[in-house]
């Protein structure tokens, strides 16, 4: 779970290895999830340009998780939402206040609850 979290996932991880000869599969524990951050759609080489896709930062092992098309639109949505918070307060997306951003997705019925491995 990542404070900045834009979007969450429960998609079965299934990592491809780069020479395309295996697929390794991790499946969820039933009723878990895992956060997508905000941080990991900002760019370092190119000033207030939000990516979503799979152009999001990730490693390897975590693309295998959120390239799917649920959580492509999951993260397309905290994206467009920055934006447009970015727009209304003529800021930068590197200054988005991500509690703000998230009280918006949260306002707009998006599903951020912080999963807790001990139900608590």
């Amino acid at each position: 779970m990542f404070p900045d979290a834009i979007a969450m996932g429960g998609y079965p991880i299934d990592i491809h290895s780069p020479d395309g000869e295996t697929m390794v599969h991790r499946y969820l524990k039933s009723g878990s999830w895992y956060s997508v951050p905000y941080r990991c759609t900002i760019t370092n080489e190119i000033d207030n340009l939000l990516v979503t896709g799979r152009c999001i930062s990730t490693t390897h092992e975590a693309c295998a998780a959120v390239r799917v098309t649920p959580i492509v639109m999951a993260v397309s949505q905290g994206v467009g939402t920055a934006a447009t918070l970015v727009a209304a307060m003529n800021t930068s997306v590197q200054k988005v206040d991500t509690d703000l951003l998230r009280k918006q997705l949260k306002d707009d019925v998006v599903f951020l609850e912080e999963y807790s491995p001990s139900g608590t």
